[in-house]
């Protein structure tokens, strides 16, 4: 995607508006581009690439749209690995994908990384329910969690699933990268100093990550239309997918902070 067809798809602002926020205006411009810098250096390519916990986080994203464009959702996860019970809720589908990835890190280095993988591919799913059953006048049961969700074989919905489990590992990896930059640049005395201001920052950091995430919707939905067909070739297409989706948020975000 280039950089018009960026500017045209997301509601883009520069990363410094938002550190200004969270270190009462000072220096905001330095804060922002150190934060950005400090995180493209430790999600870089081969940092992705060799992560365990976020490459398995991936791969359940890849096939959860597979499993809801076969006929059983819940045997297609079975069959992945997944260890699922008949009347699965979304808890138990959550829990146990979680479960999987920390299954598959076993023996290796558990980093800040798969601890955002984890949590963002739950967020994912999640999100994936509450789109769908927002204003539902019931409690919803298990076959209402795996309508939901079978409803990821739309490109439009699958589409939102990549955008929530990519901006939201953005959105914590820059909470820690903020936290952390501030503090050196500025000092203790002019971070945030109040509960609200850092709820208020936390929002509005969601919101930029999410808005950026934009750019990686259509990217999900061709990627899986690519390869849906050539399931053996899935797994082996990963790392490009895996990689290519946090480098497309990052020159979306670069290329607002470079609009004076």
């Amino acid at each position: 995607m280039g950089h018009s067809r960026i500017r045209s798809s997301i509601k883009g602002r520069p990363f410094r508006e938002l550190t200004a926020l969270c270190n009462h205006n000072a220096n905001s411009s330095a804060v922002a581009g150190q934060v950005l810098q400090a995180a493209h250096d430790d999600l870089n390519y081969e940092q992705l690439k060799n992560n365990t916990g976020y490459q398995e986080a991936v791969k359940l994203l890849a096939h959860f749209g597979l499993a809801a464009q076969s006929k059983d959702f819940l045997g297609y996860l079975r069959k992945i690995g997944l260890n699922l019970p008949d009347r699965s809720s979304i808890e138990d589908i959550k829990a146990e994908a979680m479960e999987h990835i920390e299954r598959a890190c076993a023996g290796k280095p558990y980093t800040d990384l798969t601890e955002i993988s984890i949590n963002a591919i739950a967020t994912a799913i999640q999100s994936a329910v509450d789109k769908d059953q927002n204003g539902l006048l019931w409690s919803p049961k298990s076959e209402d969690y795996l309508a939901s969700l079978a409803k990821l074989k739309k490109a439009e919905n699958y589409a939102a699933l990549g955008q929530v489990f990519f901006g939201e590992v953005m959105y914590r990896a820059l909470q820690k990268y903020v936290s952390r930059q501030v503090t050196t640049i500025v000092g203790v005395s002019e971070r945030m100093r109040t509960v609200n201001e850092k709820r208020n920052f936390d929002r509005e950091l969601h919101d930029y990550c999410m808005e950026n995430a934009k750019v990686v919707k259509s990217f999900c939905v061709d990627w899986l239309g690519l390869h849906e067909h050539k399931l053996h070739d899935v797994d082996t297409a990963l790392p490009g997918f895996a990689t290519y989706g946090m480098e497309k948020i990052f020159k979306a975000m670069s290329f607002y902070e470079d609009k004076q």
